[in-house]
C-alpha cells in the first residue's frame, strides 16, 4: 500500500474512531437475524440460474428507480432526471429499417468517463452525460445485474454507429481475474507471476459485453462487441491509462455449459477467442436487498470496524477502501452468523475464454520473452474487425433467420420492471433469460 493511494494506519484509526464516537449501537438478536438470512438464501437456492439472474435484475431496478403513486392509482418514477435519461437512451438504440442496414454500420468506440460533463446540444438538450447513457443502457438492456465498477482498472465504452449516432451496445474492459485455473494452466504462468510479479496487469477482462436488440439476436451483435474488446483503441487506451502493455483479454460466459443444454455462447466459434475450459470455483449468491440491509445492520453492531471498512472507508482518491467490498462484507456476515457455505454458494460453472493480442502472448506472460519481442497476432483495427463481423457472422446469421422465418423485430428494454411485481416480471421475462 503506497502512501499516495491509501491513508496510513494511524489516519485510518483516527477516522474510524471519529465515526464510531458518533454512533449508537442497539443489541440485535443473532438467532433472529440468522433465520431471516437463511430463509432468504433458501428461497434463492431453489431458483434456477435463469430465475436467479432475473430476480437480481428486478431487485436492482426496483431499488435504483423508486416510484411514487400517481393520480390514476398506479406508480411512476419520481425522479425526473431518471425519466429523461431512460427516454433518451431508449430513443438512441439502433433499429434497422431494412434487413441489410447492418452493412452500412460504421461502429466506433466512445470512451465514457464516470462523472463526465456534457453541454446542451440539439440531440441532448437535457445535458445528460454519456456515462448516464452507458449506465441506463447497461441496466435496462440486459438481464444481468449491473454491480457497478469497483475500485480497479476499468474502461467503459459506448459502441455507436458513426453515421446515425445510434447505440449498438456497451462494453467494459477491466482488471482481470487473478485466478482462473483453466486459463492459467493453458498459459502456463504461475500464481507467483500473477501476484508477486504482478503480470496479471498485462491482461484484462471483458466484464461487460452487451449488444442492443435487435442487433444482438438478428446479427449476432454480441460477436461484434466481443471483437471490439480486442480492437486497437482498447490496448492503446489501456497502456496510456495504466502504463502497461495489454497482451490478452479474458471473458466468461454467463450461463456456462448449461445454456440451452449445449453450452454454446457468443464467444464460441468466434475468431481470435478461444475457450479455455470452465470455472471450477463456486459462485456466491447475493441475498435480497432487504436482507442485505439486515446483515449490514447486524455487522455494524457486532463488528463496527469491519462494517466501517467495507461500507464507509475510502482511499485518498475517494474510491472504496476494500476491493470487492460487497462480497467480502457478505462473507464476513455469513461466517459471523454461522451460515454454512452450502447455503450461499452455487456450483454453477461458467465458460472461460481468452484472446491473445500477440502470437507469443503466453511466452510474455510467463516472462520467457521481453515486451520488445511481442508479435501482433492479427490486424485489430476497428475497420478490419467490423468487416469480419459483417461478412462472416452477421451475414450468415440474418440469412439463416430469413430462411427459417425467425427474424425478430423486438427490441429489449426493461423499463417496465420499474412498476412490475416480481410475479409479473417472472411471468413475462423468465423465458427470455439466456436466449
Amino acid at each position: 500500500m503506497t502512501q499516495d493511494l491509501f491513508f496510513s494506519e494511524t489516519e485510518m484509526d483516527e477516522m474510524y474512531q471519529k465515526w464510531h464516537d458518533t454512533q449508537t449501537f442497539e443489541a440485535v438478536d443473532k438467532d433472529e437475524i440468522r433465520k431471516t438470512v437463511v430463509d432468504d438464501l433458501n428461497k434463492i437456492n431453489q431458483m434456477s440460474v435463469e430465475e436467479y439472474t432475473l430476480y437480481q435484475k428486478w431487485e436492482e431496478i426496483q431499488f435504483k428507480y423508486p416510484t411514487v403513486n400517481d393520480l390514476f392509482g398506479g406508480h411512476s418514477l419520481k425522479n425526473k432526471r431518471q425519466i429523461n435519461a431512460i427516454n433518451r437512451a431508449k430513443s438512441l438504440i439502433w433499429i434497422p429499417k431494412s434487413l441489410d442496414d447492418y452493412m452500412g454500420l460504421e461502429p466506433e468506440l466512445v470512451y465514457v468517463k464516470e462523472g463526465d460533463t456534457s453541454v446542451p446540444t440539439s440531440d441532448n438538450p437535457d445535458q445528460i452525460p454519456l456515462s448516464t447513457d452507458w449506465t441506463t443502457l447497461r441496466i435496462f438492456c440486459s438481464n444481468q445485474m449491473h454491480a457497478g465498477v469497483g475500485p480497479q482498472r476499468a474502461m467503459s465504452f459506448l459502441i455507436r454507429d458513426k453515421v446515425s449516432r445510434k447505440y449498438l451496445g456497451v462494453i467494459t474492459v477491466s482488471g482481470d481475474f487473478l485466478d482462473l485455473t483453466a486459463r492459467d494452466e493453458k498459459i502456463g504462468w504461475t500464481r507467483e507471476q500473477r501476484t508477486d510479479e504482478k503480470r496479471v496487469r498485462f491482461t484484462a477482462i471483458g466484464s461487460t459485453i452487451i449488444p442492443m436488440q435487435p442487433l444482438g439476436f438478428n446479427y449476432v451483435g454480441g460477436k461484434l462487441l466481443s471483437l471490439l474488446c480486442l480492437s486497437e483503441p482498447v490496448p492503446k487506451l489501456w497502456e496510456k491509462s495504466y502504463g502497461d502493455k495489454l497482451v490478452g483479454v479474458t471473458t466468461t460466459s454467463l450461463y456456462g455449459k448449461y445454456k440451452g443444454g449445449h453450452g454454446m455462447s457468443q464467444y464460441d466459434n468466434l475468431k481470435y477467442w478461444k475457450r479455455m475450459g470452465y470455472s471450477k470455483g463456486s459462485i456466491a449468491y447475493q441475498p435480497s436487498k432487504k436482507v442485505k440491509k439486515v446483515m449490514r445492520n447486524w455487522l455494524r453492531v457486532e463488528n463496527p470496524r469491519k462494517y466501517w471498512e467495507y461500507t464507509l472507508a475510502t482511499r485518498r482518491s475517494g474510491l472504496p477502501f476494500k476491493r470487492d467490498a460487497t462480497n467480502r462484507c457478505n462473507q464476513t456476515c455469513y461466517r459471523g452468523l454461522d451460515i454454512k457455505s452450502d447455503r450461499f454458494q452455487s456450483s454453477h460453472e461458467r465458460g472461460i475464454y481468452f484472446a491473445k493480442l500477440y502470437t507469443n502472448t503466453n511466452e510474455f506472460l510467463r516472462a520467457d520473452i521481453s515486451e520488445d519481442k511481442l508479435e501482433p497476432a492479427f490486424d485489430n483495427s476497428v475497420e478490419t474487425l467490423v468487416d469480419l463481423w459483417k461478412n462472416k457472422y452477421a451475414r450468415r446469421r440474418i440469412e439463416s433467420l430469413q430462411r427459417n422465418d425467425r427474424v425478430s423485430d423486438e427490441t429489449f428494454f426493461l423499463d417496465d420492471l420499474v412498476t412490475k411485481t416480481w410475479p409479473e416480471t417472472k411471468e413475462k421475462y423468465l423465458g427470455e433469460v439466456g436466449r
